[in-house]
């Protein structure tokens, strides 16, 4: 049988003693805080609401990236922060909360091919999401996740594909058997100039119940470097699946520096 909490556990300390035992040049540190508001009904009774405001705190020296991110969010109607067509055991129950959700801990490697003119990069790494959304307001599930992930992108001066994948492996309630699922994004980044790009992605990924929906989605992001550490990101995305938001505007700002 699958042991979740053993297995976070022998993550940590692997992930701790490859850590220190690496020799990491030029680290920096990036700070990124946000909002969000998004709108679907995901197949329920009547819209879910969500207002968000993301923070996350990165550590990046090649080839390592920590990352530890979080939000606080307002959400109304009767979905879910975690998967919102779940409906948190009601499907007629409206709520109006706020609160903290879920925090994922995410540690990758990087690599990228030699040749200069055009490289390839990729990314295989770990998210571990830690239960600290209440459930019964509908901000988590009550249990820690697993999702092994990967990242491949294609490096040139013009246009930048890339595709990532990953798979959940769930937690289980108490109360409720959650499925482990694919997930899935197929993108492409491209820099407008040294200031600016824009960004297109399709994601989709499976539910986590059976009976729930898949999601699947189309996002556009434009992002604005101010300076060396200052930059801001728009974006905005719409649901192509009964599982997504049927909309989702936000912004980002981050501010970096080497240490």
């Amino acid at each position: 049988m699958f042991d979740l909490g053993m297995t976070l556990k022998n993550v940590f300390v692997f992930l701790g003693i490859t850590m220190a035992g690496s020799v990491l040049a030029s680290p920096t540190l990036k700070f990124s805080a946000g909002g969000y508001s998004s709108q679907g009904d995901y197949g329920l009774s009547s819209d879910t609401q969500i207002q968000g405001i993301p923070v996350s705190a990165q550590y990046r020296a090649w080839p390592w990236k920590l990352k530890l991110s979080g939000s606080y969010v307002h959400l109304k109607g009767p979905g879910t922060l975690e998967d919102a067509d779940l409906g948190n055991g009601s499907q007629f129950r409206i709520k109006d909360v706020y609160g903290f959700g879920d925090t994922s801990v995410t540690i990758e490697h990087e690599s990228v091919s030699r040749p200069a003119a055009s490289r390839w990069y990729w990314s295989s790494g770990i998210r571990i999401k830690l239960p600290t959304g209440e459930r019964d307001k509908g901000l988590g599930t009550g249990e820690a996740d697993l999702e092994p992930r990967f990242m491949l992108m294609w490096l040139n001066e013009t246009w930048r594909p890339y595709v990532r994948v990953k798979y959940t492996i769930r937690g289980n309630p108490d109360d409720r058997k959650l499925d482990n699922g694919f997930g899935a994004t197929l993108g492409v980044d491209v820099p407008v100039n040294p200031q600016v790009r824009v960004g297109a992605q399709v994601s989709g990924r499976e539910s986590s119940t059976s009976t729930g929906h898949d999601r699947l989605d189309v996002l556009m992001t434009s992002t604005v470097k101010w300076d060396s550490s200052f930059s801001s990101t728009v974006y905005a995305s719409g649901g192509l699946k009964e599982g997504s938001a049927d909309y989702l505007f936000g912004v980002d700002f981050s501010y970096s520096f080497k240490l």
